[in-house]
């Protein structure tokens, strides 16, 4: 987990936001449509495999020559995060090519809900000694009833223009910084999550048609690269 001799930003797809203002704090004032993430959230159901992520957008910590080979998996380990009950989140991914260095190696996070008793698809992610209320924003927002797929932000999209053929249409920052210095910073995230490490491309368009219809921008997402990977080292389910 390291990049440039310094530790990598404590995760590859929940964003802790240790520097920067909460998201959704910038939504006011701008025509982005507010995102209601799903009530019928069944995190057992969602953690209950491992995820392979097929888009994303790249952000400050994680650039473009990362995006091999990610998968994402959740469990209860009994992990505690400041005396709360925590999921265990472990992130996977190559630097550079198939099968190349793993950045991250089996780095642990701790992730719990946002709110105790409402919003459960909204939840907070850091490494586990920090308080979650410094966590960064990870929200599922629109998921297969199946939990064959997900959509998930860091947070409340709140970057307008970012989509030329609709002005309409929001997405999440890609970039952090506080003055010249890069952060790791809240709003910087997009994911679609799959189960099958190869889905059908129906999978995918289900995806896109419900982001557009949640207002979401994907003209930025990129692929991630699955073909030929073999996930040494990586905690799978």
């Amino acid at each position: 987990m390291m990049m440039n001799g310094l530790m990598r930003p404590y995760f590859l797809l929940f964003s802790a936001a240790l520097c920067c203002a909460p998201a959704n704090a910038r939504l006011f004032g701008n025509s982005c449509t507010k995102i209601e993430t799903p009530d019928d959230f069944d995190v057992d159901k969602y953690i209950e495999k491992s995820w392979y992520i097929q888009r994303q957008q790249t952000n400050t910590y994680q650039p473009e020559d990362d995006l091999y080979c990610i998968v994402a998996t959740y469990s209860k380990e009994g992990d505690r995060q400041w005396g709360r009950r925590a999921i265990t989140v472990r992130n996977y991914a190559n630097s550079g090519a198939v099968n190349g260095p793993s950045p991250n190696g089996d780095f642990k996070l701790c992730a719990t809900p946002r709110f105790r008793f409402r919003k459960p698809a909204e939840l907070r992610v850091a490494p586990c000694y920090v308080p979650a209320s410094l966590g960064g924003d990870y929200w599922v927002v629109a998921f297969d009833p199946d939990y064959e797929w997900a959509i998930v932000t860091a947070g409340q999209p709140d970057q307008e223009g970012a989509c030329s053929e609709d002005s309409s249409l929001c997405t999440l920052r890609e970039d952090c910084k506080i003055g010249f210095l890069p952060c790791v910073g809240n709003g910087q995230g997009l994911w679609f999550f799959t189960r099958a490490q190869s889905p059908d491309p129906s999978t995918i368009d289900a995806m896109e048609a419900k982001a557009l219809e949640l207002g979401i921008c994907t003209a930025n997402m990129k692929d991630v690269v699955h073909e030929g990977c073999n996930y040494d080292g990586a905690t799978l389910k």
